[in-house]
């Protein structure tokens, strides 16, 4: 229970979209754009993280009176609030309304029928939805192509997504629905980049490369990273604390100090430590620019 509020309190804070959403004195949100002008006034009860690919559409979420829509950056209302749920990418929106999941597209026409009792948002034209108390795969025109077997399952990240049997083991998938690894995990916390963290029977806490099946790094505190393996080194937060660097063997390189870590780039990385934002080299050491 501690690993996954660990996981929940490390998630929040490093996927906020306070460069673009703000919350008022009334507790409000609004939108503002990376000068810091306010872009839309603060008259929303919420505006969750806003995307990349929101942004190219040029369509972002918002709640008002207690039901979810779709704004335009000038927010113009492109799906009524009306929705109990949302998720939106890949220009379509996962949406709740009397108790059934189903999908529209960004000027609210019916794509897939209010016919699951869960879903999720689609990744590379594939999203895990429940029917009957099973979970399996459907592509953007409501094909099954992973099949209703599952407990419970994940949303693809990339190429892989990490599901659960009914006897509450859980393994990664492929977009086939091939398994990657055996259903030998207690539980999977978060995966991207082609790495998850895992626990596994004993409640240890691994790194996995999901692709080989094969643990980095093991250890009995919590791990969290954002990016992949950039230049043989992989910026990761142990125990909801400290950033450090990580080779491909598991092996501590650059100890866990730091507030904040990036991936390398060109031979150096982003570090931050209290207020200080420098830059360091493969062996810690800060690069004076």
């Amino acid at each position: 229970m501690r690993e996954v509020l660990i996981f929940t309190l490390l998630f929040v804070a490093f996927t906020s979209n306070a460069q673009r959403a703000f919350k008022d004195s009334n507790g409000k949100f609004g939108l503002k754009d990376d000068a810091g002008n306010v872009i839309l006034p603060a008259s929303y009860e919420d505006i969750p993280y806003i995307s990349s690919d929101n942004l190219k559409e040029g369509a972002i979420m918002a709640k008002q009176a207690g039901k979810w829509g779709l704004i335009d950056l000038q927010g113009n209302v492109l799906i009524p609030f009306k929705y109990d749920q949302m998720k939106f990418n890949e220009s379509i929106a996962m949406v709740k309304l009397n108790d059934k999941y189903g999908f529209v597209d960004k000027n609210d026409k019916l794509i897939i029928p209010f016919i699951y009792e869960n879903a999720c948002s689609f990744d590379e034209g594939l999203t895990h939805v429940r029917k009957d108390g099973k979970v399996g795969f459907i592509d953007t025109t409501g094909k099954v192509v992973i099949p209703f077997e599952y407990k419970s399952a994940r949303c693809f990240n990339g190429e892989f997504a990490s599901v659960e049997n009914s006897d509450l083991k859980n393994a990664f998938i492929n977009r086939k629905g091939e398994l990657v690894t055996p259903f030998a995990f207690r539980a999977i916390y978060m995966h991207n980049n082609g790495l998850g963290v895992v626990i596994n029977s004993i409640k240890e806490i691994s790194i996995l490369d999901i692709a080989k099946n094969r643990v980095i790094i093991t250890a009995k505190k919590f791990f969290y990273f954002e990016h992949g393996f950039s230049e043989g080194l992989l910026a990761v937060n142990y125990d909801a604390n400290k950033w450090g660097y990580i080779n491909e063997n598991g092996e501590i390189v650059i100890k866990y100090k730091f507030d904040h870590a990036y991936p390398f780039e060109n031979g150096k990385a982003k570090v931050k430590l209290g207020e200080r934002v420098f830059f360091i080299d493969k062996t810690g050491k800060e690069i004076k620019e």
